[in-house]
């Protein structure tokens, strides 16, 4: 025949059921503890990795900016010497003009491939947010772009340098 329950083995029993449950509930908040703060270090690496890019892309924008700053008066140059060949007709056929506007090209690949691009289209409507009025003249093509004296210069969107340009204005009678 078993032993019969006593009144203190039951109280025992209760006892170490209570420190069970107390040691599993503390063990539970401990474990909730380490969850929150893995899942805190978690996100913060995420948002420094996050922002670790964003910097890593600013600091390259900054530098191909800067590098297009530096070599813009030899653009400028090749530029100019583009124009003032395609105006001399006698000239058009000449090996140097053939060689500037490869130059020429060859600049703005390698601008586009940098994200850049050249602002330097004539023809086009007039946009304040992209060109600087250096003079006008009286056309039929009124507020367009007639000529360009300085090419600008545009990254993503963003214009680094204004085309210095000629736009037509309203003849006057």
């Amino acid at each position: 025949m078993p032993p019969k329950e006593t009144e203190t083995d039951s109280v025992h029993e209760q006892s170490i059921k209570s420190t069970e449950q107390s040691e599993h509930a503390e063990i539970t908040k401990q474990r909730d503890e380490y969850l929150a703060g893995w899942q805190r270090a978690k996100a913060d690496a995420v948002n420094d990795r996050k922002k670790f890019q964003d910097e890593m892309l600013n600091t390259r924008a900054r530098t191909i900016i800067y590098c297009i700053e530096v070599i813009l008066p030899l653009i400028d140059s090749i530029y100019f010497a583009k124009q003032s060949i395609q105006n001399d007709t006698d000239q058009q056929e000449h090996k140097a003009h053939k060689g500037i506007l490869l130059m020429y090209t060859q600049a703005q690949q390698v601008a586009k491939e940098l994200g850049v691009t050249f602002i330097d289209t004539v023809g086009v409507p007039f946009d304040a947010s992209k060109h600087d009025i250096v003079n006008e003249i009286e056309s039929s093509d009124v507020d367009s772009v007639l000529s360009i004296i300085r090419i600008g210069v545009e990254m993503d969107g963003r214009v680094i340098r204004p085309a210095s340009v000629v736009i037509g204005i309203k003849k006057l009678t």
